[in-house]
């Protein structure tokens, strides 16, 4: 009686631990109100801040700070992040071929000439305005596209994405470099 009561006990309490879903990690699609971003402003770090912002109903409430290399790796999936629950590789995702190049390129957007220090090979940047440290109006206007108020706004989400993967592109770069005033 005790072995039929064990062996009744044993079928009932797998019973539902086998008719639920199987449950495979590392392939959820949660959506988060944490995104990924960057503003193109100089700091004490350099010249692109970048980071996680909470940004419910698409209102930022918070910024969290990131340095380049954790950026990367979190957006990379390669690091855990409240950005990144699912731990994709958003770069891939968003069509960037390649993040370092492109995330390295950013501070061209705002500056004629790299700000912080002389670098002669390679120091021209974007701007098509008269003065360093701004945009044209026009280029304002196309970056305006992406998601900011103004060159001081933070890219975040799918836009922050979305203009990573432009300015590899030599044709969206002549039209961004040409916008004069």
């Amino acid at each position: 009686m005790k072995k039929l009561f064990f062996i009744l006990f044993i079928l009932l309490s797998n019973l539902g631990l086998f008719s639920q879903d199987p449950i495979k990690f590392g392939t959820e699609t949660h959506e988060t109100e944490y995104k990924f971003g960057f503003r193109i402003a100089p700091t004490y770090t350099g010249v692109v801040q970048y980071c996680v912002v909470y940004a419910p109903e698409g209102k930022i409430e918070e910024v969290r700070p990131l340095s380049m290399d954790a950026f990367v790796k979190e957006a990379g999936g390669i690091y855990e992040s409240d950005a990144n629950p699912g731990n994709l590789g958003l770069f891939k995702q968003n069509g960037v071929k390649d993040s370092l190049v492109a995330l390295n390129n950013l501070w061209r957007l705002r500056y004629k000439y790299y700000p912080l220090r002389h670098i002669p090979q390679d120091s021209v940047g974007w701007s098509a305005s008269p003065e360093n440290y701004v945009p044209s109006k026009n280029q304002t206007l196309i970056l305006k596209g992406y998601g900011v108020d103004n060159i001081n706004g933070i890219f975040y989400g799918s836009n922050a994405f979305r203009l990573l993967r432009d300015i590899e592109k030599q044709s969206w770069l002549k039209t961004y470099k040409e916008a004069t005033d």
